[in-house]
């Protein structure tokens, strides 16, 4: 994996040609998580349900705001930062880093513009941060999750299933 373009470390001499053939077996373009807002949410909870954690809702914004130039690997750091200093099991505004709270966009200004503005689909990737929150604060009991949810439990079995968070 690199973040630099192996084929013009290539032509500047910097990657072998006959290495770089060898490795370039199949290529996957990721873009950056400043890109991808939308996945800014999902992933800043799942790293806080690796600490048994949960992120309140105006932290996320203000996580979803920031350009991330360190990448997913810089939003994991704040998330365990975040985790390891919040005194109680939620991560508020205050355990996030103040650049991340004032650099970012203000917290009153519209929300970050996406690559598509496709209702349906910010409507699920909420829906799908919703429940990964339900399921964190319940503790993976669904039962709860749902009752929380206001949604059936049979519902949100499909939820689960469709967002392939089990």
């Amino acid at each position: 994996a690199s973040n630099r373009n192996p084929l013009e470390a290539v032509k500047q001499g910097q990657l072998r040609e006959d290495l770089y053939y060898r490795l370039n077996v199949f290529s996957i373009h990721s873009p950056a998580l400043k890109e991808r807002t939308v996945d800014v949410a999902v992933l800043a909870q799942h790293f806080a349900q690796q600490h048994h954690t949960v992120i309140e809702a105006n932290a996320i914004l203000a996580l979803s705001r920031y350009p991330w130039p360190g990448n997913v690997r810089e939003l994991q750091n704040v998330i365990e930062r975040a985790s390891i200093i919040c005194k109680s099991k939620t991560i508020t505004l205050d355990e996030l880093p103040a650049d991340i709270t004032t650099n970012s966009i203000a917290l009153n200004s519209p929300a970050p513009s996406h690559t598509s503005l496709s209702i349906p689909l910010a409507s699920q990737a909420i829906e799908r941060q919703l429940i990964t929150q339900a399921l964190a604060e319940t503790h993976g009991n669904k039962a709860k999750a749902a009752k929380l949810l206001e949604i059936s439990e049979r519902s949100l079995w499909n939820k689960i299933n469709f967002y392939q968070l089990s």
